[in-house]
């Protein structure tokens, strides 16, 4: 196919640091068929994560910023200001660049294609990845995309009755491939690394340090799976992302040292490979509270270990109770302890649920499928 015939898009990302929606967006863009589509990518200039993107694709670095909620009116006013020239700027590409589609990667990079929606005729999808509660925000998505990308049913959801014509679910999926259990070598360096003895049964929540992940029921559940299985140590894998989750970060500080886990309970800065952390992992714990997917979740179970989660959100598409792992009642700390305190002390039932969580992300989680279902979603817009 001749390159003038090639659908163009121009996808568009604002956050400058590389998490669950960052990569799920570097893959797609990786994955998807060039041969069809001539790929642009607009990121903030400070970004962590551009070097992952296939030389394929033309990036472009904007100095977009990512809204934080504030009093600061100076901060209030630069974010409007930074809008409005950007978006006149991102117009101005679109029309000379003849784009046919603009990809927004989340909602919170939404309002700088707004002015692109209504000057040009160029479609717009966007993937939704957050759990909105503004109906307002909601019926302007809506409003003003062609078709909305949902991560899961209960993000689906919550636009039901408003234009549902407009939304489809698709899971996010990944590389089942890269996401397998690495060799015994990397997990002792690991260990090392974050100096966990090997003799320790090790149970991780990776996630972000922000207050909506909810790692104090983690943190409270621990206490009680150390009481059973004193071998165990606890970790939570990441790293604040701004001023108020670096105040939350020393807060989870002080609960350890205040709870007395201070001697098998540790915070580890976010890894770059993080794919060996989870490896050297015997169970992955999640206790976010309506999280939209997880997929910290499917990565883990990709490389056959056992995930609790509450039973919220996006977890509870993912994971087969009592088959893959465990959903809990949210806030139920003892059904938490319980089922790792399980997991811990038979080795037969947790290796038996690993391969049935493999099982489960290569039929259901596979980044193959998910391309290709995006890629219907684009067609039906050509």
């Amino acid at each position: 196919m001749e390159k003038d015939n090639k659908n163009k898009i121009l996808f568009i990302n604002n956050s400058v640091l590389l998490s669950g929606a960052e990569q799920s967006m570097v893959d797609i863009i990786n994955s998807i068929d060039k041969s069809k589509y001539e790929i642009t990518l607009i990121l903030p200039s400070n970004n962590n994560y551009h070097k992952l993107i296939n030389n394929a694709v033309f990036i472009k670095e904007y100095n977009l910023l990512n809204f934080v909620k504030t009093f600061n009116l100076f901060k209030i006013g630069l974010y409007f200001f930074n809008i409005v020239y950007y978006s006149i700027k991102l117009l101005i590409y679109v029309i000379n660049k003849k784009i046919d589609i603009v990809y927004v990667n989340t909602y919170k990079a939404f309002p700088y294609v707004l002015i692109i929606n209504f000057f040009t005729r160029t479609k717009i999808i966007l993937h939704v990845r957050d759990y909105i509660s503004s109906e307002i925000i909601k019926s302007m998505m809506l409003n003003q995309s062609d078709r909305l990308i949902c991560v899961s049913d209960f993000i689906n959801k919550q636009f039901k009755g408003k234009k549902r014509d407009k939304t489809v679910k698709i899971y996010n999926g990944i590389d089942t491939y890269f996401w397998k259990e690495s060799n015994s070598i990397s997990e002792i360096y690991m260990r090392e690394q974050m100096n966990i003895s090997s003799d320790k049964r090790l149970i991780i929540m990776v996630s972000q340090i922000t207050r909506w992940k909810n790692h104090i029921d983690f943190i409270k559940a621990s206490k009680l799976i150390h009481e059973k299985v004193t071998n165990s140590h606890m970790a939570i894998v990441g790293r604040p992302i701004n001023k108020a989750d670096k105040h939350y970060l020393e807060f989870l500080n002080e609960y350890i040292k205040a709870e007395g886990v201070s001697d098998f309970f540790s915070i580890i800065d976010f890894q770059e490979n993080i794919r060996e952390v989870i490896s050297m992992a015997d169970i992955l714990i999640h206790t976010a509270i309506n999280e939209p997917f997880g997929r910290v979740i499917i990565e883990a179970m990709s490389m056959e270990k056992s995930v609790i989660a509450y039973k919220s959100g996006g977890p509870s598409e993912i994971i087969l109770d009592n088959v893959t792992g465990y959903l809990i009642e949210p806030r139920n700390i003892n059904g938490i302890a319980q089922k790792a305190t399980n997991l811990l002390t038979n080795n037969e039932l947790r290796l038996q649920m690993g391969k049935a969580s493999r099982e489960r992300v290569l039929s259901h989680f596979n980044l193959k499928n998910s391309i290709i279902k995006i890629e219907e979603v684009i067609e039906t817009l050509r």
